[in-house]
């Protein structure tokens, strides 16, 4: 009664209508209770149905039913009329038989008075609902599909949680709103070996109620997150044991994952080996751009492109099968017109796991010199479409065109799904070359390495591996051709390809295996 005075300010007429609201109740149209109110918090979870009635011809919430479903603390002072209660870490109290709530110690105003039956106090739906996005849940969306409201809470760095189970161990994948950094977390096991995991985040914050969950098999028997002031720890209760763990920091999606060891059975263990055996870099595929009645770009001199990359890839070709434990398949060996789409066929009935296209650049601006490296992109990219179309015009030589024009339009959505399997080893690979190419060619001679780009090359569209596609030099760049002419200096190249080629295999081996 104290708070409804200070509400008041202590005048007995508002006081006494705020007391007959209590029981207006029993005069006003108040029909049975209506459909149930369903809302969800985030929308991975499922939907509680909060209780509803029909009262004035409008439909009002039960702010019990809702707290005690989503809040925590709730309590009824009956001799002041105010449900307390805390809402997202805040204090929540709704003033029965009048206009006032409080959301922590700022008093606000329903547009309507707050009625009270029995036990439970009532506000209208759409006032409620505007509430608890003002205060508690700023992105409220509705779910015509689902007829369920669908709350986000405010301010959660932390906004889910996704298991896969794997033959050799589990992956907890954190999904976050924001980037942390490595230090920011900390893994350890229980002591004494005691079944449990724990995984903390410092500045972290999430829904506990929502990502609390348990597993019917795997690794994980269930997950208790614990929310504190500076930090939100997942402790992990293991059905199995583990032979170990480790975490890392994934910037696209922004996510923190922790790999989960189990021990390993000898028949796991050959059929690892098998599954390893297949990642291995056992077969590398050598393009060597245009040949035949297609010649590619021509230097000023008349040299033509397909002569110089084929030269490379032969010299490639004999290092790497002299010096690595692998089998060499060129698309070409000699000079023969091969269909750019009959290339990546030619890799992928190799087994191929590695595509190399070399070829040399030409612009209309001749100042422009040194090498750079592409991976296949079916989108537009002004910076590099140049060069595309002009290693795409060998499609003009081509009987069967009609594929480059399927591709134009429902193959360039499959192209870019087969690619993206492989982007990230494609990347990789081709920042290796032209690390290569700059420590080995182009501090000793005229050039620069022109990075790593992306363009639309047909020639790499289809391949089942990663794959790149490397320029060489500019052939219609003086220095670079008087280069590329020299039998030395394109030995040169094969060897800065050879050994980018070698610490990518032993690299990429080596997380395999690990």
């Amino acid at each position: 009664m104290d708070e409804l005075k200070k509400i008041h300010k202590l005048d007995p007429m508002k006081i006494r209508q705020s007391l007959l609201s209590v029981f207006v109740f029993c005069f006003a149209t108040l029909s049975l209770n209506g459909a149930p109110l369903q809302i969800k918090i985030n929308s991975y979870n499922t939907h509680e149905e909060i209780k509803i009635i029909r009262l004035y011809d409008y439909n009002w919430v039960s702010v019990n039913d809702f707290i005690e479903k989503f809040g925590q603390d709730l309590r009824i002072n009956g001799s002041d009329f105010v449900l307390k209660s805390t809402l997202e870490k805040k204090k929540f109290q709704i003033y029965g038989g009048s206009a006032f709530y409080r959301v922590n110690k700022v008093l606000y105003h329903f547009p309507t008075t707050t009625e009270i039956i029995g036990n439970e106090y009532f506000v209208p739906v759409n006032e409620f609902l505007k509430v608890l996005q003002s205060h508690f849940y700023p992105k409220i969306h509705y779910n015509e599909m689902e007829n369920t409201y669908i709350l986000e809470p405010a301010d959660y760095s932390i906004s889910g949680i996704d298991i896969k189970e794997f033959k050799n161990g589990s992956m907890v994948r954190i999904l976050t709103n924001k980037t942390f950094l490595k230090k920011h977390c900390s893994l350890w096991q229980g002591t004494n070996n005691n079944g449990w995991l724990y995984f903390t985040i410092y500045g972290g914050s999430c829904d506990t109620a929502a990502l609390k969950q348990s597993f019917p098999s795997g690794i994980i028997r269930y997950l208790e997150p614990i929310q504190s002031e500076n930090s939100v720890q997942f402790s992990f209760k293991l059905r199995h044991s583990i032979t170990g763990s480790e975490f890392y920091v994934e910037k696209n999606p922004s996510s923190i994952v922790i790999n989960l060891r189990k021990p390993i059975t000898s028949d796991l263990k050959e059929e690892l080996l098998e599954t390893r055996s297949k990642w291995f870099i056992d077969t590398i595929v050598l393009d060597a751009g245009h040949g035949g009645k297609d010649p590619g770009a021509l230097g000023y001199d008349g040299t033509k492109e397909k002569d110089i990359v084929l030269d490379v890839v032969k010299r490639l070709g004999n290092l790497l099968q002299k010096n690595l434990d692998v089998k060499v398949v060129y698309t070409r060996k000699t000079d023969t017109f091969i269909p750019l789409q009959q290339r990546t066929r030619i890799a992928n009935k190799a087994g191929g796991k590695l595509f190399l296209s070399v070829h040399c650049n030409s612009v209309k601006n001749r100042k422009i010199s040194g090498s750079e490296t592409y991976i296949l992109s079916l989108e537009k990219n002004a910076a590099a479409v140049q060069v595309a179309e002009l290693e795409n015009k060998v499609i003009q030589f081509e009987d069967n065109q009609e594929f480059y024009d399927k591709l134009t339009s429902e193959q360039r959505i499959l192209a870019s799904l087969a690619q993206n399997t492989y982007m990230k080893e494609s990347e990789a690979l081709a920042a290796v070359i032209e690390e290569k190419f700059s420590n080995n060619l182009h501090k000793k001679y005229a050039g620069r390495s022109r990075g790593v780009k992306q363009a639309g090359f047909y020639v790499l569209v289809g391949a089942s591996m990663p794959n790149i596609l490397t320029e060489i030099g500019f052939i219609s760049n003086r220095n670079d051709l008087k280069n590329l002419k020299k039998a030395s200096y394109r030995q040169k190249v094969a060897e800065s390809l050879y050994h980018a080629l070698r610490e990518f295999k032993f690299k990429h081996e080596k997380e395999v295996t690990n």
